[in-house]
C-alpha cells in the first residue's frame, strides 16, 4: 500500500511540470505560462486566460486533462487515506496510554449522554 501511494504522489508531482515542458514546447509559451495553466487544468479551475491555439497543443490537452485529473483524484485518495490513518494510529495511542495510566474515559462517555438526555427531555416536553 505505502509503494502504491509513493508512486501515486510522484506521478502528481512530474505530471504537471511534464505538462508545463510539452506546452512551453508547441504553444511556446513561457513556462510559468505553461505551469500556470497546467495547474489551472488539472485543478479544473480553468481560468480562460490561457488556451491551446495550435491542433497538436489541443490535441495533447485532451489527452493530458483525461489522464491528469485521474492523477489528481488518485493522489487525493492517497493523501486522505493516510490523514485518516495518521489519526487513527493517534487516537489508538492516546486511548492506551489513557488506559495503562488508570484515568477514566468519562468525558468521552459524559458529553454524549447528556447531550442525549437533554434532547430527549426538551422533545417530551414539547409533545405535551
Amino acid at each position: 500500500m505505502f509503494f502504491f501511494q509513493l508512486i501515486v504522489l510522484a506521478l502528481l508531482c512530474l505530471y504537471v511540470p511534464f505538462g508545463g515542458l510539452v506546452f512551453a514546447k508547441i504553444e511556446r509559451w513561457s513556462s510559468f505560462d505553461a505551469e500556470t495553466f497546467c495547474i489551472e487544468t488539472l485543478s479544473t479551475v480553468g481560468y480562460g486566460n490561457i488556451t491551446p491555439q495550435t491542433v497538436a497543443g489541443r490535441i495533447f490537452l485532451f489527452f493530458y486533462a483525461l489522464f491528469g485529473l485521474a492523477v489528481v483524484i488518485s493522489s487525493i485518495s492517497v493523501a486522505r487515506d493516510i490523514i485518516i490513518d495518521k489519526i487513527r494510529s493517534l487516537v489508538r495511542s492516546r486511548v492506551k496510554q489513557w488506559l495503562k495510566t488508570g484515568k477514566r474515559l468519562f468525558f468521552f462517555i459524559l458529553p454524549p449522554v447528556s447531550l442525549s438526555s437533554c434532547l430527549t427531555r426538551d422533545r417530551d416536553s414539547e409533545e405535551i
